[in-house]
């Protein structure tokens, strides 16, 4: 799902004076996620946290522009980018290492840091990790969305609906109730 993101850029229709910019650094910096997670599938490798950490950063700035109703979403999102920066930087692995996924995820189970059955210690990389894929494929589900309905017709679609929808599909079975009204509450700024 996170190839999808390059052709987020295309999609959107920024409420801006300066629109054309944002679109242009949307591209840009989707499809550096979008290499950066390919390249990593097609070699079974690693990701590579500078380049997550920072083209992920500027996404969300640019999201941003939608309003105050995705502001909590952003929020989130940017904490668990956090806890997986500063996670990486206290585990005792050389600057190399710290900037690979693979590697920083290995350090953390070495350190037997997280629980029996998958239960993940939070805060840590891993559990960063993990909500920002979740945060990136709910926002690649939305924009492509968009693009189906722009396809079927002018007007697109209404945004908050395919956020809605987003979240039902692939984020609520994740969050406990006071995460679901937060969300709820969100949609209704």
């Amino acid at each position: 799902s996170m190839r999808r993101l390059g052709a987020l850029g295309i999609l959107l229709t920024l409420p801006t004076t300066d629109a054309a910019t944002h679109r242009r650094r949307l591209v840009a910096n989707a499809n550096d996620l979008a290499k950066s997670a390919t390249h990593a599938h097609r070699r079974r490798a690693d990701l590579d946290l500078d380049r997550l950490l920072k083209a992920t950063d500027e996404f969300l700035t640019l999201l941003a522009d939608f309003g105050k109703f995705v502001k909590p979403s952003l929020s989130e999102m940017r904490s668990c980018l956090r806890k997986l920066d500063e996670g990486r930087r206290h585990l005792s692995l050389g600057a190399k290492q710290r900037r690979s996924l693979r590697c920083v995820l290995e350090a953390e189970r070495a350190m037997r840091m997280h629980g029996r059955g998958g239960v993940l210690a939070d805060p840590s990389c891993a559990m960063g990790a993990l909500w920002v894929r979740r945060g990136l494929h709910l926002w690649a589900d939305v924009f492509e969305q968009q693009a189906r309905a722009l396809r079927s017709g002018p007007g697109g679609g209404d945004f908050r609906q395919q956020i809605q929808r987003a979240y039902v599909r692939l984020v609520r079975r994740y969050h406990g109730w006071v995460s679901r009204r937060a969300f709820g509450c969100a949609q209704t700024i």
